[in-house]
């Protein structure tokens, strides 16, 4: 399949609707309007195709991108990739889906979390905290390593760029809900931050206020 077969095949999956939804979540690439739900099926049938993965990143098109991420051949990422394909977007919903998908299979550590959250770019410091979501998830880090970013985010959160802010929380979160050890103590630095409190959110979704964040994932977790 060529890129110009893949988009043929969308076309018709494309909705006005959709593609407002993307925009109003700051998607800056061109906007077809195709829900993820095919994308990732479509993704799937393909499997592994680097070439059309590279294409399909050239084309700066968001639903092409989004393929591309999940065909991309896995031994080919490391750092310097992820940082190069990263460079390419200005939108979170992009970075952030590669981010999460290509570091389930990177076998990377705390040293690479540090390397990018101590760098001075935002975007290497988002990467790095989306690493270390991904690695505290994957029960991948050790006592010491969650002891250092528990201090790290207890100091950076209150004064960090909006950027970072919303992914040191999210680690916050993860390890506050992955290791019991660590949940009191979240729920602590949480209710004594106070980041995103007053943050208003529609009935039936979650907060991101930290304390209210772990509370609801336990209580899923115990159904």
């Amino acid at each position: 399949m060529t890129l110009q077969d893949l988009l043929t095949e969308l076309q018709p999956l494309a909705s006005e609707k959709t593609a407002k939804i993307y925009s109003r979540l700051g998607v800056k690439e061109t906007i077809l309007g195709v829900n993820k739900g095919p994308l990732r099926k479509l993704a799937e049938s393909l499997g592994v195709n680097e070439p059309l993965a590279k294409e399909c990143w050239k084309s700066g098109i968001f639903e092409a991108r989004i393929i591309a991420i999940a065909i991309s051949d896995p031994s080919t990422f490391t750092p310097l990739k992820v940082e190069t394909w990263v460079s390419h977007s200005e939108s979170l919903h992009v970075t952030d889906e590669l981010c999460f998908t290509w570091f389930e299979a990177m076998a990377l550590g705390m040293d690479q979390i540090r390397s990018w959250i101590d760098h001075p770019s935002l975007r290497h410091q988002r990467m790095g905290w989306n690493l270390a979501i991904v690695k505290v998830h994957r029960k991948k880090l050790n006592f010491s390593d969650l002891r250092e970013l528990i201090d790290r985010i207890e100091q950076d959160l209150p004064n960090a760029d909006p950027l970072i802010q919303d992914a040191m929380n999210r680690c916050l979160v993860e390890i506050s809900v992955t290791y019991p050890q660590f949940t009191e103590e979240g729920l602590a630095i949480g209710e004594r931050l106070g980041i995103y409190k007053e943050v208003k959110v529609a009935k039936g979704c979650t907060s991101p206020y930290a304390p209210d964040w772990i509370r609801a994932v336990l209580r899923r977790k115990q159904r």
